[in-house]
């Protein structure tokens, strides 16, 4: 084949791979790309493409191996950089990170998104001061990037700084949220307008754990005389149902019709509309009620002796951007299990490569397939001595019944933990066990162990 007929078959082949993915029929694009690299080998967009395949399909390693050969054959390919840092910093390696992110800054002076991502990494490593410098330089280049203005509200929650924090947070649904932002035609109240009389919407967003974090705020919202529709995620809407028995509130699932209303809230923006500092967060606790029909039911699933009980959830929802950084294999706790402890999972969902290691134990009482929504995940919960979860939506129904909460935290944890304290102003019946260095859990179960003897 002469280079001519080459590269005609090579246009022909790219054609053919855009409608391929363009129909979301990526396997059969992945193939095109592979005939494409056969012919040409040194076709850095082919790699390229493939990487943003195995991207998708979760194939972390494969993808690794195609940007890097993209870069081999076009060693300024500043894209190539960035998602292979992406990559890196997934699979734990942030220094490997940090050196694509700065390869990429390199090569493209102007890169807002390498310089994001540098922040985004210098953040986990607990270099504040220039993950500040580095989203400050994203935003320099692009006054209007959301994304970099958003996780320069995280850092600044993360460290306490919660006037400018929860400012700055109302970037999300121009960035990371902006997909989610809905336009209700009615006006966005955070704080000012008086709603005495007036019916307001508060709009579930983000994650279960983030609702029930801030459901505390929709009692200081009743409390100004408004009538209060809460949106709620369908796995919530029994649990938060039952709060409502004795209040007028509307209670609706995020797929049900809308009410009349005057105004609407985002519910992560309560925190800005009371004006929220680390002195005054809400903190009347249980702010949550467990349904009693239902506590007599899982009561009665419980075998009764006098050993202590102890909840644990180990892993959250794998599609979470993050879950790289917060969940863990259950045989990574195995050194609890050897204690005269009973333990209970309070997971919903278990995972492929927890499975063999749940139903050998003969330690763990499993009910994941009794467990049909938050409600009875809370009646569960309410038998328990102890909650120990890793940072997902289990922890913060923990903390929100007032359980003694012990925490799994990274090195760097979410920006609600905050910066070296072992207890937190959200929850306090939690007690946060942190990881020492990067990636490394086995001094927090060490610890944990530890404070359960006291419990023998």
């Amino acid at each position: 084949m002469t280079s001519k007929q080459a590269s005609i078959n090579i246009k022909k082949l790219l054609i053919q791979a855009e409608k391929y993915i363009k129909s979301a029929e990526i396997d059969k694009a992945l193939l095109i790309y592979e005939e494409i690299i056969n012919i040409d080998n040194t076709n850095y967009d082919a790699h390229f493409s493939k990487g943003l395949i195995h991207t998708n399909l979760k194939n972390l390693e494969e993808a690794l191996k195609s940007y890097g050969l993209a870069i081999k054959f076009k060693p300024d390919f500043e894209k190539a950089y960035i998602n292979r840092g992406v990559i890196l910093q997934t699979l734990m390696r942030p220094i490997e990170a940090l050196e694509d992110f700065d390869l990429a800054t390199q090569f493209n002076p102007n890169s807002e998104m390498a310089f994001n991502n540098k922040g985004n990494v210098l953040t986990e490593l607990s270099r504040f001061d220039e993950a500040f410098q580095s989203y400050d330089k994203a935003v320099k280049i692009n006054p209007n990037y959301a994304n970099a203005f958003n996780n320069i509200a995280l850092l600044k929650l993360l460290l306490g700084e919660y006037k400018e924090g929860w400012k700055l947070f109302e970037w999300r649904w121009k960035g990371p949220q902006q997909n989610f932002f809905h336009d209700f035609n009615k006006p966005l109240w955070l704080g000012v307008e008086a709603i005495n009389n007036k019916t307001i919407l508060i709009v579930a967003e983000q994650g279960l754990g983030d609702f029930i974090q801030f459901y505390r705020y929709c009692d200081l919202v009743e409390k100004l005389g408004a009538k209060i529709i809460i949106q709620t995620p369908k796995e919530l809407y029994s649990l938060i149902q039952y709060q409502n028995k004795n209040k007028n509130n509307i209670i609706i699932n995020q797929d049900e019709p809308l009410p009349k209303f005057d105004f609407y809230c985002p519910i992560m923006s309560l925190p800005l509309a009371f004006k929220t500092n680390i002195n005054n967060i809400p903190s009347s606790l249980p702010y949550l009620k467990i349904d009693h029909k239902k506590l007599m039911l899982w009561k009665s699933k419980l075998i009764v002796n006098k050993r202590t009980k102890v909840g644990i959830a180990w892993s959250g929802a794998p599609n979470k951007e993050t879950d790289y950084n917060r969940s863990i294999l259950l045989n990574q706790l195995s050194s609890l299990f050897d204690l005269p402890i009973d333990f209970y999972s309070l997971q919903k969902e278990i995972r492929n490569e927890d499975k063999d290691y749940l139903l050998n134990s003969d330690n763990i009482y499993d009910y994941h397939k009794q467990i049909k929504n938050f409600s009875d995940t809370a009646s569960l919960m309410s038998q328990m001595d102890i909650i120990i979860s890793v940072d997902t939506s289990v922890a913060h129904l923990a903390g929100a019944l007032n359980k003694p909460l012990w925490i799994l935290l990274p090195y760097v944890a979410d920006y609600r933990w905050m910066v070296d304290r072992i207890d937190s102003p959200w929850y306090p019946s939690a007690t946060l066990f942190r990881q020492k260095e990067p990636n490394n859990w086995n001094g927090v179960i060490s610890s944990i162990a530890r404070s359960l003897r006291s419990y023998i």
